[in-house]
């Protein structure tokens, strides 16, 4: 189930148990729960940046830019997933896309991509 412009937390008590983990630095509980989340039907925009975030460390880039395309469906606004999806194509080496994901952070107003930007361009030798 696909929940529309929903971009925050789940809201559940397994949200707040992830929350907690992250505090903690256990980042592949957090993960691991996200997952099951998501596997249960749950979507949202944090949920999917998270799992994603998880497959992009085990190298499963193209799993981590699934999610993130999905995240974009619900909320195309939202900086932070371009900036993730930005980064993950960027690993893929896909460095024109990487930047076309980076410089739609810009007029949303997160000067952070713009930095990712800068640092895409000081990757590409």
């Amino acid at each position: 189930m696909i929940v529309e412009g929903e971009s925050n937390r789940a809201g559940t008590d397994l949200s707040a148990t992830i929350e907690l983990a992250i505090a903690r630095g256990d980042l592949t509980a957090a993960v691991a729960m996200a997952t099951q989340m998501l596997a249960s039907g749950t979507r949202n925009v944090w949920l999917l940046n998270l799992a994603a975030f998880g497959h992009e460390q085990a190298g499963r880039l193209a799993d981590a830019r699934k999610l993130l395309e999905e995240a974009l469906v619900i909320d195309p606004r939202d900086p932070l997933i371009h900036i993730s999806l930005g980064a993950v194509l960027r690993a893929e080496g896909r460095i024109d896309e990487a930047v076309a994901q980076l410089t739609q952070t810009i007029p949303i107003g997160a000067h952070v991509g713009a930095l990712w930007l800068e640092r895409a361009f000081a990757f590409e030798g």
